[in-house]
Formats: structure tokens, C-alpha cells, sequence
């Protein structure tokens, strides 16, 4: 969906879904206010991120979201609509098969879900944690 500034819905701030929390809909910039925007100064970006209010904001290409809040990049960190892009990537640089292909399979941040979730749970051996 195509929205102009100031007409980003708000309906997802922060209900419990499976006990974890929503992302926040971005509050949408004009690229005149944009801190992401590269084609103006580093100063002019600085001065526009300090003049931002809003917790969760992105501009009109999309391409960035800026959060003021750590529970809202927990949220977007844990909802389940997003998943590891490490695969994918491989698949788009042309890496479907051998051995960095199988390496990545293998590792935590290749896997979505369950797997990913059992892998971090997995305990370590007392001689890969440092002593206290």
C-alpha cells in the first residue's frame, strides 16, 4: 500500500500477539525532513534526527526505519512475519550449493522458527564460557 506523509495507519501499537508484541507502524517523513535522506548533509541529517518526536519513523523510499525505543526493535526483532534472510541472500548472489552453502545451512542466523530457537537454547560446554 502507497501512503502519502502523515497517513501511516497506527492500528498495531504494541498488543500482546502470542505473547509478543507488535512492531509499530512507522510514522512516515517527507523526504524534506527525512534523517535518512544521503543527499544532504551529515549536519543537516544530524539536525533532523534530533528534531523527530515520533518513536518508530521511516521516509518515503522505504528504505530505513529509525527507532527511538528498545522495546520497539525487540518487537520487530521477535515477530514472526520476518525471518533470517541469510539463505535467501546466498540464493540471490547465485550460491545454491557447496560447501558455503552448506556452512550457512548449518549455522543459527540461517535458520527461522522452531530450529532457530532450538539452536539457541542448546547449552554450551562449560569450556566455551568464560570463567567468572
Amino acid at each position: 500500500m502507497q501512503w502519502t506523509a502523515g497517513q501511516v495507519p497506527l492500528d498495531c501499537v504494541h498488543q500482546p500477539l502470542d505473547n509478543v508484541c507488535r512492531v509499530r507502524e512507522p510514522t512516515l517523513l517527507p523526504m524534506s525532513e527525512s534523517p535518512f535522506d544521503l543527499s544532504v548533509s551529515g549536519a543537516e541529517r544530524h539536525r533532523r534526527a534530533e528534531r523527530i518526536t515520533d518513536d518508530v519513523v521511516t521516509d518515503e523510499t522505504g528504505l530505513m526505519v529509525g527507532f527511538q525505543r528498545s522495546d520497539d526493535v525487540e518487537a520487530l526483532l521477535t515477530d514472526r512475519h520476518f525471518g533470517a534472510i541469510a539463505m535467501t541472500t546466498l540464493q540471490f548472489s547465485g550460491v545454491t550449493e557447496g560447501p558455503l552453502h552448506d556452512l550457512w545451512s548449518l549455522l543459527m542466523f540461517g535458520k527461522d522458527g522452531d530450529e532457530h530457537r532450538r539452536l539457541r537454547r542448546r547449552p554450551t560446554s562449560r569450556s566455551d564460557s568464560p570463567a567468572a
